[in-house]
């Protein structure tokens, strides 16, 4: 009898014991060779298919995806960190360049020079970042990113506009928000909310919301020629405009300006603060 000891990397050690006479030895070692053989595919499609098996493997997919989605959160995060510095100095530069005073961020927004328009009362959450601060002629300009919050948990929408704010010397405006017309006003003029509107111009009056409480001297700032200069696109269909305590506001509807197209905001505004001014300050 002889005795034969085989390892492997997927069987344990294992002993054969051979009893051969004669011719038996050549049996003998093709029985060897044969368990030295790896499983054959039904024991492995048997192992693949026990219920370790596909845990073990569930636990990998899961890891995997979960480890992805991760790196992909993060790399969005860095991502967006990156963008923004690059935003604040790209606008710091631009203030440099037309003798502006820049501030990153401002945490008070109600001690601005111009908070005392609607807009800086609206909602929650306010911020007003990359504020610009100077003067363009005799005109004291405010240019800023800013934004806020309205509603709460997930019906909560944060809105972000970019706003340029005028103050002319001795110009004095009747406090007034100018927006576009849309669904929910509608709805609360049927209802009895209704805004300042103007019978001889009926198409500004259908494009637009006018309130505020001095009606009388809003009328009268908003006289026929201003009103046929609005209803032929003087204000761009995605500004708004508000006064406040002589302070001439416009703002977008659409979200925050790329840096580039702040100098064309800037001139484009302050020519339209130049017209809707022009009566008043003749």
């Amino acid at each position: 009898m002889y005795l034969i000891c085989i390892g492997s990397r997927s069987t344990s050690l294992r002993e054969i014991r051979l009893h051969f006479r004669g011719d038996a030895l050549q049996d003998a070692i093709r029985d060897v060779l044969a368990a030295m053989q790896p499983p054959s595919r039904g024991c492995m499609a048997k192992t693949q298919t026990s219920p370790e098996g596909i845990w073990k493997l569930e636990g990998i997919i899961f890891c995997t995806i979960a480890g992805a989605i991760i790196s992909l959160v993060v790399l969005v995060i860095v991502q967006s960190i990156r963008m923004e510095k690059k935003r604040n100095l790209l606008i710091e530069q631009l203030a440099e360049t037309l003798g502006f005073d820049y501030t990153a961020k401002l945490r008070d927004v109600e001690k601005m020079p111009c908070s005392s328009g609607a807009l800086f009362n609206r909602g929650r959450s306010r911020s007003a970042k990359n504020v610009m601060t100077g003067k363009v002629a005799d005109v004291d300009v405010q240019l800023m990113d800013y934004q806020y919050t309205t509603g709460s948990g997930k019906h909560s929408t944060t809105h972000r506009m970019a706003v340029a704010a005028y103050k002319v010397p001795g110009l004095k405006i009747p406090n007034f928000a100018l927006e576009r017309e849309n669904f929910l006003s509608r709805i609360a003029d049927k209802f009895g909310f209704s805004d300042i509107n103007f019978e001889s111009h009926p198409k500004f009056s259908d494009a637009f919301q006018l309130k505020g409480k001095a009606k009388q001297a809003i009328r009268a700032f908003f006289t026929p020629a201003l009103l046929t200069q609005i209803e032929n696109g003087l204000i761009q269909k995605d500004w708004n405009v508000q006064a406040g305590g002589s302070w001439l506001i416009i703002y977008t509807t659409n979200g925050h300006i790329k840096p580039e197209e702040l100098q064309t905001y800037l001139n484009r505004s302050f020519d339209l603060m130049n017209r809707l001014t022009a009566a008043v300050s003749a």
